[in-house]
C-alpha cells in the first residue's frame, strides 16, 4: 500500500498570535495512519523556539514578510520537493507561488481582503492578495471555514474548488488554567463579574461598539468589568487599539474596562473560566475560534448577527445587530438578570460544542486530501 506525504506548511505561526496560530496548532496534532503520513515544516517546537517575529512592529513586521515571501516562493517549493510530497497544506490563505506536481490545499479563514478593501494598506492589500491568486494556481483545493467565507471569495478564484470544513479548538482545555488568584488580584477581577473579549484591535473585530455597550450595561450595574485581551492588529491601516484607549478615557470608563494586552494560555483559560459571558461584536469573521473556546468554559456567548458568527452559533448564541449599542446592552443585562436563559445558553453552547469537536475536523481533511489524491 502506498502512503501519500501531506507536508503541513506552518511558517506563518512565527508571526501569528491569535486565528490561525490556533488553527495551525490543530492541525498539526492530526494523527499520521493509514494510508497518509503528516508532516508538520517548520516543526511547532521549533517555531516556538523562534519570537524574533512576535514583536508587532513595522520593522518586524517588514522583516517577516521579507521572510515570508521567499518562505512561499523559494524555500518551501523546495521543501516539497526534498519530502517528495503529494500535497502541501497551507493554512495561512497562501499556497506555493509555482505551479507544482504536489496539490495545494490552502486555508482561506474569510474574504476580508475583498470584502472592505479600505481597511487595509493600498499596497499591502495588492501585495497580499496577488500572493493568494498566485498561490492557487495550478493543482489547487481551497478549504473554507465557514460557508459564508466560501460565498465571500471572489470570482477570481471560482475555478479553483472550494469545501467548507468547520474547524475545532481545544488548545486552551489541554492548559492547566490558573488556580491561584494572581492575576484576578492583578487586573482586579473578581470571579464572575466581568465580561470578556479575546481578539486583536482590528477596525472589523467592532470593539468601539462593545465598549459604549457595556458603558450602558455599567451605569445600571456598576459592579461589572470588561476585559478586552489582545493587542494592535499587525497592519497598521485597521488598529484601532489607540482610538479605543481614548474612548474608555473619555467615557471614565479606565477603572472598569481592563485592556492587558496578550496574555499566556494558562491564564486565558483562567479568564474564561470565571467570566461572566463571552461577547463577540466583529462585524466580519469567517469563523470565530473564541465561540468555541467560551462553550468549552460554559459561557454564554453574544455575537453580533454579522459574518459567520450567526453560522457557527446557531441557537447557541444571543445575536445583537453590529453596529447597535443599546442592542447589545440588553443582551448583556438579559444574560446576567435571567438565570433561566443563561443556564439554557450554556446547555445550548455545550450540545452545539460536539459538531465541532476534533475528531470529525481531522475526519473532514483526511477525506478532503483522500477525494484529491484518490480521485476515482
Amino acid at each position: 500500500m502506498r502512503i501519500f506525504t501531506v507536508l503541513i506548511d506552518t511558517f506563518y505561526s512565527l508571526q501569528a498570535s491569535t486565528g490561525i496560530k490556533t488553527y495551525i496548532s490543530e492541525l498539526c496534532e492530526i494523527d499520521s495512519g493509514g494510508s497518509y503520513h503528516y508532516i508538520p515544516f517548520p516543526k511547532i517546537s521549533t517555531i516556538n523556539k523562534i519570537t524574533v517575529f512576535k514583536n508587532n512592529n513595522r520593522t518586524g513586521r517588514l522583516i517577516f514578510h521579507c521572510c515570508y515571501f521567499l518562505w512561499k516562493t523559494v524555500w518551501l517549493p523546495v521543501v516539497v520537493k526534498w519530502y517528495k510530497a503529494d500535497a502541501v497544506i497551507c493554512p495561512d490563505f497562501v499556497g506555493p507561488m509555482w505551479k507544482m506536481e504536489a496539490i495545494k490545499i490552502i486555508t482561506m479563514h474569510d474574504a476580508t481582503f475583498w470584502k472592505f478593501p479600505k481597511e487595509f494598506g493600498g499596497l499591502w492589500r495588492k501585495y497580499i492578495t496577488t500572493m493568494i491568486h498566485l498561490g492557487c494556481r495550478g493543482k489547487s483545493q481551497i478549504i473554507a471555514t465557514s460557508d459564508y467565507t466560501r460565498k465571500s471569495l471572489p470570482s477570481s478564484l471560482s475555478k479553483v474548488p472550494a469545501e467548507v470544513v468547520y474547524q475545532s479548538s481545544s488548545r486552551l482545555s489541554r492548559h492547566k488554567f490558573v488556580e491561584s488568584n494572581s492575576w484576578t488580584n492583578e487586573l482586579g477581577l473578581e470571579s464572575g463579574k466581568y465580561f470578556l473579549h479575546v481578539g486583536f484591535f482590528g477596525k472589523r473585530k467592532n470593539i468601539k461598539t462593545l465598549v459604549n455597550a457595556f458603558d450602558m450595561f455599567q451605569k445600571q450595574n456598576g459592579d461589572y468589568k470588561l476585559v478586552l485581551v489582545g493587542g494592535k492588529a499587525i497592519d497598521g491601516y485597521m488598529d484601532e487599539h489607540s482610538n479605543i484607549e481614548k474612548l474608555v478615557l473619555s467615557l471614565s470608563l479606565n477603572e472598569k474596562v481592563i485592556i492587558p494586552g496578550y496574555v499566556e494560555d494558562e491564564v486565558l483559560a483562567g479568564l474564561y473560566k470565571n467570566a461572566a459571558m463571552y461577547v463577540f461584536p466583529s462585524y466580519e469573521e469567517g469563523f470565530g475560534i473564541p465561540i468555541l473556546e467560551a462553550w468549552q468554559f460554559e459561557l454564554p456567548v453574544i455575537v453580533s448577527n454579522s459574518g459567520a458568527l450567526p453560522e457557527v452559533g446557531g441557537d447557541a448564541v444571543l445575536v445583537f445587530e453590529p453596529f447597535d449599542a443599546p442592542d447589545l446592552s440588553n443582551k448583556m443585562y438579559d444574560l446576567v438578570a435571567d438565570q433561566v436563559l443563561r443556564e439554557q445558553m450554556i446547555e445550548k453552547g455545550r450540545r452545539r460544542l460536539n459538531q465541532f469537536a476534533k475528531e470529525r475536523f481531522y475526519e473532514k481533511i483526511n477525506l478532503l486530501v483522500e477525494d484529491r489524491l484518490n480521485p476515482d
